[in-house]
């Protein structure tokens, strides 16, 4: 029951985070196939993505695939794999935003723009303190692998992120 709970809990969540990025309003309805793709990303280990956009006959849709072409905006939630979601830590954990672009395009802009201004600016940075800049760069090496996947994958290819870190100094 407390685990059917956290869940139902995430979901609002995931439900107030979507009428916030005007993908519904407070009318809007998840009906049972919204809730399973939701219950599936905040539950399994192997769904670390969900993606959020109207279907063409307006409804909502979610998957943890690619929407489909014709789609123009739709919004994204990532986790890391393995992270336990709860209420208290859903903001923490899930990372999301809104896309406004077409399909490949806004997610190859999206890797882009990670690739060569902010993973650069974080990864040179030495004025934060060791441990901090480990786990930070962690995440951030974590999101880049999710992105570089789905970025790639949408054109059928796989590819592999490989980080771009400094290993000079690996005394720790």
């Amino acid at each position: 029951a407390v685990e059917g709970m956290r869940v139902l809990q995430c979901i609002e969540w995931l439900r107030d985070m979507i009428i916030e990025g005007k993908f519904g309003d407070e009318e809007t309805e998840m009906d049972d196939d919204v809730r399973r793709e939701a219950v599936k990303f905040l539950t399994s280990d192997r769904s670390s993505r969900l993606l959020v956009y109207k279907a063409s006959d307006g409804k909502l849709a979610v998957s943890d695939d690619i929407p489909p072409a014709d789609v123009s905006e739709y919004m994204y939630f990532l986790r890391a794999d393995g992270v336990h979601v709860s209420r208290e830590n859903i903001a923490r954990e899930v990372q999301f935003g809104k896309s406004n672009g077409t399909g490949a395009d806004s997610i190859q802009s999206l890797l882009r723009i990670m690739s060569t201004v902010f993973v650069p600016c974080f990864t040179n940075d030495t004025l934060w303190p060791d441990s901090f800049r480990r786990e930070f760069s962690g995440q951030v090496q974590k999101f880049m692998a999710t992105l570089t996947e789905t970025a790639y994958e949408i054109n059928g290819n796989t590819v592999l992120y490989v980080p771009r870190e400094d290993f000079s100094n690996m005394e720790q």
